[in-house]
């Protein structure tokens, strides 16, 4: 509901909404309806309004992610389907890259920092690690050596992108994580367009560890 104190009058906007986002001038509404499967209990046909003051209701999409807004609230930046969207109010959307999946910061002007899935590699556990473990200590050597070959991990490389208001630009890339929901060392400023990270081509070789060290708790 939207709720005006002066007149104590309030008027139904929508039913199924599952976030709000308001301006601060509190003219522009942003928000996201969904129906629950009383099943699955996930969320189906999730779509996108906006609710100007005097005007109706407008749908903007549907199946969107993450929101982003400038500070006036007039444009909205969103993912969907791993494509991150600019909609401005009485404009057509704009699509501006494809294959993200974290929007970072967005600043005023429509210049906006995001992270884009890169190459996916698999390292070996033996990649990592050196079998220096001797069969006189009681430890199946060819049991082991098998396992660090065999077993492997999927690394997702992140490249932190830039969008000027006119093109992308890849700025490098992000640390080499494990997982998407790995913490990324990336840190943006408030105001002004920098922003900080570590850049994984700047990384040493990897350094191997002992197997033997690993059991005895010297890298802990």
């Amino acid at each position: 509901y939207q709720y005006d104190v002066k007149s104590d009058e309030k008027s139904k906007l929508a039913s199924d909404v599952i976030d709000v986002n308001i301006s601060k001038d509190g003219n522009t509404v942003y928000f996201t309806t969904a129906e629950i499967n009383k099943v699955t209990f996930a969320m189906e046909e999730n779509k996108l309004y906006i609710k100007e003051k005097g005007k109706d209701k407008e749908k903007l999409d549907s199946e969107v992610g993450t929101l982003s807004f400038a500070k006036d609230y007039k444009t909205v930046y969103y993912l969907k389907e791993g494509k991150l969207y600019k909609k401005q109010i009485g404009k057509e959307k704009e699509k501006i890259a494809s294959g993200v999946y974290s929007v970072e910061k967005v600043y005023d002007d429509g210049r906006v920092y995001y992270l884009k899935q890169g190459e996916t590699d698999s390292k070996k556990l033996s990649d990592y690690g050196d079998n220096d473990l001797s069969a006189g200590d009681g430890y199946d050597i060819g049991y082991i050596d098998d396992k660090l070959s065999e077993y492997t991990l999927d690394v997702y490389e992140t490249s932190v992108c830039y969008y000027d208001g006119k093109e992308e630009k890849v700025l490098g890339k992000a640390n080499r994580n494990y997982s998407y929901t790995s913490t990324y060392d990336i840190n943006s400023a408030w105001n002004n367009p920098v922003i900080a990270f570590k850049n994984s081509t700047d990384e040493e070789e990897i350094s191997k560890a002992k197997l033997s060290k690993l059991l005895s708790g010297e890298y802990a």
